[in-house]
């Protein structure tokens, strides 16, 4: 996502900014990409394209690395004072303990996902050094309204609440339901992104999370309480993988420090939004 946001005093100042236009691209498209970014003249470039995919491929690599190469590339050669934000995951972290993680501890990505999101913070570092103002915001797990079915809550909230809807319990079906992750709303990601562009540091990398950790199963007792719907629990082998991360909690020191962001919404606001009907049309 592009905006023009520099005040006269050469800040950049996103609150109360507006998008001008919406120009799609394929980031694995060079001269489109190349194009679009000379074409916009930005001051802030969001970059959250990329795939999502768990497996490996020769697309999910084109488009999470191949792909950051494009977006930066285009921006040294036509926006070189831009400021970037670069999205990248938890992921990388892989496997770090129990402990709450620290954006210097060192990463362990597991799986091609993790890998490929791993090489973009590679780049984006990489371009920092070179004399791009680019940071990294490491999401951990956004959740909220509209989300897709294809991510673990997503799904959740989506069979609650069509169960909620026709008034009848079924069988729900999931992966493990004792790993711990980190959610946060969709919504304070937004804000965490914008204040990060208005007060973050190049060449730095940020948590964006709660700083809370949940189990799948306190998720589910969540949902229950919100609906009053009580399924059976299927596990579904094809939701088990073997590069699943048992504990990734955030360490949100860092961005509360620079930015002076925090989460807005709670997690039981976060889903009760999501149960919400037109949240999913």
């Amino acid at each position: 996502m592009f905006v023009s946001a520099r005040s006269h005093a050469g800040e950049r100042r996103l609150h109360g900014a507006k998008i001008s236009r919406f120009a799609p691209v394929d980031v694995r498209d060079w001269e489109g990409v190349k194009r679009v970014v000379g074409e916009t003249k930005c001051d802030v470039l969001f970059h959250l394209a990329g795939s999502g995919d768990v497996h490996p491929s020769r697309d999910l690599i084109a488009t999470n690395v191949q792909g950051t190469v494009h977006v930066l590339d285009a921006l040294a050669e036509k926006c070189p004072d831009a400021r970037v934000i670069v999205v990248g995951s938890s992921a990388e972290y892989g496997d770090q303990g129990s402990d709450p993680i620290r954006e210097n501890q060192v990463p362990n990505p597991r799986g091609p996902y993790a890998v490929s999101k791993r090489c973009q913070t590679i780049l984006a570092l990489d371009a920092a050094n070179r004399g791009l103002d680019v940071q990294v915001a490491r999401l951990f797990n956004p959740i909220g309204p509209g989300q897709s079915t294809g991510y673990v809550l997503g799904s959740l909230t989506h069979q609650f609440r069509l169960m909620r809807e026709v008034g009848q319990v079924s069988r729900i079906r999931l992966g493990r339901t004792d790993t711990v992750r980190d959610f946060i709303d969709v919504r304070d990601v937004a804000e965490a992104l914008v204040r990060l562009v208005e007060r973050g540091c190049s060449g730095e990398i940020y948590n964006v999370a709660s700083g809370t950790g949940r189990t799948i199963a306190q998720c589910i007792e969540t949902l229950v309480r919100l609906t009053g719907m009580r399924p059976e629990q299927e596990v579904a082998p094809e939701l088990v993988r073997p590069s699943d991360v048992l504990v990734a909690v955030a360490d949100t020191t860092k961005i509360r420090a620079h930015t002076a962001w925090q989460p807005a919404r709670t997690f039981d606001e976060s889903l009760a939004d999501s149960l919400v009907p037109d949240a999913h049309e």
